[in-house]
């Protein structure tokens, strides 16, 4: 699919290109040049996303690989291949959005512009967050000593599934409502954008509520993971036949 979705990309981007200066000088000369512009503006911008989806999904498959020929621990593996698939959710939509010239401005409106505003109340205010900051640490280390606390390796690899994740989550926000907000594309491919990434959005909750399932029951063997291994790979799938469609619809 990723094979496919490249190759019928650039024959777009040419195919545009040719349109572009073969288009008989009638009365919806200039309705179709319009629309073949967009066309080619928004298989350009999705293109370096489309490459870069599919190196991120070969490159997902060499720690499951190397599991399965016992080369590397599982908890390796999952540190690798769940890091992987988050990157690849926020990398390939951050992608189309900066590649993408109508997109990239509707961000920089939404939300560039606003947290350079943000970031100037927050440095007006540290003060006062410094010294509340201390008082929860404070409560946090005597709510602590009443409770002992296992340590365990295990946590470790969790921990670092679950920081990637939900920044992945964090930054995927934006991205949707970017797409949302964004003029000048047409419906379909809209629809097409927006399901793509909240269903990448919704494999990124799997992935935590699994590393949350972990933490708190505190089993990480292979077959209690095996209901959320399901759902985040049919999700995987999900999200690469949409793509393939978006790049169809085109």
């Amino acid at each position: 699919i990723q094979g496919w979705r490249i190759q019928i990309s650039v024959v777009i981007i040419f195919y545009c290109r040719w349109k572009i200066h073969n288009i008989p000088y009638d009365e919806d000369r200039l309705s179709t040049k319009y629309q073949v512009r967009e066309v080619l503006r928004f298989s350009a911008a999705i293109l370096p996303s489309v490459i870069l989806s599919s190196v991120m999904h070969t490159f997902s498959l060499v720690p499951t690989i190397l599991w399965q020929n016992q080369i590397i621990k599982y908890y390796i593996c999952c540190v690798f291949y769940f890091s992987i698939h988050s990157l690849n959710c926020v990398f390939t939509k951050i992608t189309l959005i900066l590649c993408h010239p109508g997109m990239r401005v509707k961000l920089q409106l939404l939300f560039v512009t606003r947290l350079k505003y943000v970031s100037r109340m927050f440095y007006t205010n540290l003060n006062s967050i410094c010294f509340q900051q201390s008082f929860i640490i404070q409560c946090i280390r005597l709510k602590c000593d009443n409770y002992s606390m296992q340590v365990s390796t295990d946590y470790l690899y969790v921990s670092i599934e679950m920081g990637f994740t939900v920044i992945s989550l964090i930054i995927m926000i934006p991205c949707i409502v970017t797409l949302l907000r964004t003029t000048g594309i047409h419906e379909n491919c809209k629809f097409l954008l927006v399901t793509s990434a909240s269903v990448q959005l919704l494999l990124l909750i799997v992935q935590a509520m699994l590393f949350n399932y972990n933490i708190v029951i505190d089993n990480l063997a292979p077959p209690v993971e095996l209901p959320f291994l399901c759902a985040q790979n049919g999700l995987f799938i999900l999200s690469s036949h949409l793509s393939f469609v978006l790049v169809l619809e085109r």
